[in-house]
């Protein structure tokens, strides 16, 4: 193998499991409860744009990794998880700290996750 395939390979894996941790982080939050606080009307409104954009930035990011998946289409699925991300995280009057540092450790253990399976699948496809 290539050195320059090599980096440009690990950098593709990186690059697909920083864009899946951010765009999990509302999962988290929705798993440990945070929508319980928000009315009916606003779980209708927030969470299947969401769904819609996590499973597209799945479908990119995840998919394929040689693939470049469309900078504007992955623009605004991750513009979509951001602004989803600042509306739940309010979810129980937090201060700016307590909810930063909870983005990023959610972000964190996701990461990992994804870097994990990433390398994995791309380990798997490359054999």
């Amino acid at each position: 193998m290539n050195v320059s395939t090599f980096f440009s390979f690990n950098q593709n894996v990186f690059f697909n499991a920083v864009v899946m941790s951010i765009a999990c982080i509302p999962t988290c939050y929705i798993l440990i409860g945070a929508l319980t606080g928000f009315s009916d009307v606003f779980k209708v409104v927030i969470v299947p744009p969401y769904i819609l954009s996590l499973f597209i930035l799945c479908m990119l990011h995840v998919s394929n990794f040689s693939y470049q998946p469309k900078p504007i289409i992955s623009g605004v699925c991750l513009t979509v998880t951001l602004f989803v991300t600042y509306l739940i995280s309010d979810f129980n009057l937090q201060s700016i700290y307590e909810r930063v540092f909870l983005v990023m450790g959610m972000a964190f253990s996701m990461f990992s996750f994804w870097i994990l399976l990433l390398a994995y699948l791309a380990r798997k496809k490359r054999v």
